[in-house]
């Protein structure tokens, strides 16, 4: 049966036996498929917006680089079909079957996905702006690192796009999942700054540099520090930079004196600069450890580290506690 190329707008083919049916290139606006059997059929390119394949069998049918936009596959059958490429933004696909389908590509952007199991699909770089996405299984190794929004530069897009992940993977329990696509997302929205600032630069548009710099520079920090506050090791990390770096910094100033003995007088020996900085950074007062810091100089450090270190602290706890909690 060869319809390649051929227009069927709104034409009906409820309940028709058609399989390998090559409809490639077809315009399919509004066509309804209801119930229809179209195993192994081609639709590969076809134009097919608003197109009704409710409860239609489409195993292994060839749908790659087709227009499906609000098209219908509830309850419909598409074990093992090919859509790779298609634009699906706002189809529906209540019930639908997918096991092993290929999607890879794929504009799902406001598409309705819910507790649909996609675990055996491809889905390498597939979008999903926007899309509905609850107690749908599927696996961070599908996306083959990143959803397409991401590959395409669109980091506004694909910010939406990890943001409907992460809500997903929480509402089934994958909370490593959940927190890959939290990261990616706040990853996404610092690249947007970053391309936003760009753009503010060659428009000459200062204010909107400024803007836009600021939001990048300020991600980047809490990356660096925190990976978004999903990370301990890197807290860890920025305590133990501050503690040399104030430690350096103590021995600059000379400001730090043993208050007693026969070595009375500044210190320079690293063990004591590093021994006060690391004690300092960790408690809410000065360490007593025979330590005495004098002058201005010294004194502001010694109130800057302690004041940074209380912050420090209270986000450690904050992270550690949300991995408890999970």
């Amino acid at each position: 049966m060869k319809f390649a190329g051929a227009m069927l707008e709104d034409a009906r083919f409820g309940q028709a036996a058609m399989r390998f049916a090559d409809l490639s290139g077809a315009l399919l606006d509004g066509t309804d498929f209801a119930g229809a059997d179209l195993w192994g059929a081609d639709f590969s390119g076809a134009d097919a917006d608003d197109t009704n394949f409710r409860g239609a069998r489409l195993d292994e049918a060839k749908l790659a680089d087709a227009n499906l936009t609000h098209a219908d596959f509830a309850e419909a059958s598409l074990t093992k079909a090919s859509l790779a490429g298609s634009r699906l933004r706002g189809a529906h696909f209540t019930g639908a079957k997918l096991d092993g389908a290929d999607l890879s590509g794929a504009d799902l952007s406001d598409t309705d996905l819910v507790r649909l199991n996609l675990a055996t699909c491809r889905l390498r770089h597939a979008r999903f702006a926007g899309a509905w996405l609850n107690g749908t299984r599927m696996s961070v190794e599908q996306l083959g690192g990143a959803v397409g929004e991401e590959v395409a530069g669109a980091y506004d897009a694909a910010q939406a796009s990890y943001l409907a992940l992460e809500q997903n993977w929480k509402s089934i329990g994958s909370h490593d999942a959940a927190s890959w696509a939290y990261k990616r997302g706040r990853r996404m929205g610092r690249f947007h700054a970053g391309q936003q600032a760009r753009i503010a630069w060659s428009d000459r548009d200062w204010s909107g540099f400024l803007r836009h710099g600021y939001r990048w520079t300020a991600d980047r920090f809490v990356e660096w520090l925190c990976d978004y506050g999903e990370s301990l090791s890197r807290i860890a990390r920025a305590f133990a930079l501050l503690i040399v770096l104030f430690g350096g910094l103590f021995g600059l100033t000379g400001g730090l004196f043993i208050s007693e003995g026969p070595e009375a007088g500044p210190t320079y020996n690293p063990l004591d600069l590093l021994s006060y900085s690391a004690l300092n950074m960790m408690t809410a007062n000065p360490p007593e450890i025979g330590l005495k810091p004098t002058g201005r100089v010294t004194n502001l450090l010694v109130g800057i580290e302690g004041g940074v270190g209380i912050i420090l602290m209270g986000l450690y706890g904050f992270v550690l506690g949300n991995r408890l909690r999970r």
